[in-house]
């Protein structure tokens, strides 16, 4: 009886030590399981937190991110503004110097223009000095033919009139005098 009683004695010393171990487990897992929600609280509040921050974060950045688009429109309009200003102070100088360049052109053709007129004019009058000239030099040569013929006219006539006086003849002036039958006319010219 001894064994039995040594069983009984250890099957009691087993019960309490399985419920010692229950119990110490127990509360072990009650311990873990408070530590286990204690750190799941812990990470919700964690994940919470930084769910907060980036959705600041985030808003932030979108502000920052309108703030931008709106600098980019602003120093868009800015550019377009200047390039526009640019464009037209470009193209007015552009227009400038071609105007200047056709006034150049301009001033080139009337100074050629006037080049010509002159040389035209100075041809003319060359011209009209040549021909001043050669109507002059015709006209004297013409005046001196005229007189050489009127020389010769009045030489002949003067010779005439010698020959008549000397051979004491006349001459008869006028229309229809001479005739087969010539009738004595006064028509004599001493």
């Amino acid at each position: 009886m001894d064994l039995m009683a040594a069983i009984g004695g250890v099957a009691k010393d087993v019960a309490v030590s399985t419920s010692a171990f229950e119990a110490s487990q127990a509360q072990q897992s009650s311990t873990i399981q408070a530590q286990l929600s204690s750190v799941a609280q812990a990470t919700v509040a964690q994940v919470n937190g930084v769910k907060d921050a980036v959705n600041a974060g985030t808003m932030v950045l979108a502000q920052q991110l309108n703030g931008i688009q709106q600098q980019v429109m602003e120093n868009r309009y800015e550019l377009s503004k200047d390039i526009s200003t640019d464009g037209e102070k470009t193209r007015a100088l552009l227009v400038q110097q071609y105007e200047a360049t056709l006034n150049r052109q301009l001033t080139d053709a009337n100074a050629a223009i006037i080049a010509l007129q002159a040389k035209i004019d100075t041809g003319a009058a060359t011209r009209g000095v040549e021909v001043t000239t050669t109507n002059n030099i015709n006209q004297m040569q013409q005046q001196q033919q005229q007189q050489q013929q009127w020389g010769q006219l009045y030489n002949a006539i003067w010779a005439l009139g010698q020959n008549i006086q000397a051979a004491n003849s006349a001459i008869n002036v006028g229309s229809g005098t001479q005739t087969a039958n010539p009738a004595n006319t006064n028509t004599n010219i001493r």
